[in-house]
């Protein structure tokens, strides 16, 4: 929820979808104001988990979704390097 940034575990239900495949989706959105240089980033996480498997391993495919999506990408892509 802290990462997030989101008020309630239902606001993180509405992140997880069930799917064909697991994986986790981010969406980074840059708003930027040429007028005064505002610049506003923003993420958007959504899980996908695979519909077709045990309890156990849904757990455990949650869980390791759940790291991917809390963990900050290793460069940022709005910056050219």
């Amino acid at each position: 929820m802290k990462v997030w940034k989101v008020e309630s575990l239902s606001k993180v239900a509405e992140r997880l979808k069930l799917d064909k495949v697991s994986h986790t989706d981010t969406l980074l959105t840059r708003h930027y104001n040429p007028l005064t240089h505002e610049e506003i980033r923003e993420s958007e996480v959504m899980i996908y988990l695979k519909e077709s498997q045990s309890q156990l391993e849904l757990i455990l495919d949650l869980v390791h979704e759940l790291v991917h999506a809390a963990s900050r990408p290793p460069f940022d892509p709005m910056i050219l390097h």
